[in-house]
């Protein structure tokens, strides 16, 4: 609903309580598929000899067969955006850890803020949103968590 256009658009993670009914070839399968090296993409970084590094994927990369895999674009598309806010409701079933599912709630808002491109402004924003929710010590810590909303 946040991304519809992209490939976040899909959840990969699927229901963490369905796992244990997956069968042995069927995670087999999936894993080979979307795990399988031909879907790899590699990056070097630092001071060291490229060639020794080329040289040690490829004595790695040799021990596989290539796959035929389906062409996955991995160009970076940008998110049209929205002219008003929308709203989506999504019903889930309880999680089994829940103690009282009556007295449990999940919220999410979320904004898209501005480019994934602008690699500054992200970091910025990674920054500020660290500051506001991710520890004892936010803003929405003290507000939301401490008081038991």
């Amino acid at each position: 609903n946040l991304m519809p256009t992209s490939t976040y658009q899909y959840e990969s993670g699927g229901d963490p309580e369905a796992i244990p009914t997956l069968t042995w070839n069927a995670l087999k399968k999936f894993h080979a598929t979307h795990y399988h090296p031909s879907n790899g993409r590699f990056f070097t970084y630092g001071s060291f000899p490229l060639s020794d590094t080329l040289a040690f994927l490829n004595d790695y990369l040799n021990k596989y067969e290539q796959q035929k895999t389906k062409v996955i674009s991995s160009a970076l598309v940008e998110e049209p955006r929205w002219n008003k806010s929308r709203s989506v409701k999504i019903s889930c079933s309880p999680q089994s850890f829940v103690v009282d599912p009556d007295k449990t709630t999940t919220i999410s808002v979320s904004y898209l803020l501005g480019s994934i491109r602008d690699t500054w402004e992200t970091f910025l924003l990674n920054i500020v949103c660290s500051l506001l929710v991710d520890s004892e010590k936010s803003p929405f810590y003290k507000k939301l968590i401490i008081p038991n909303i």
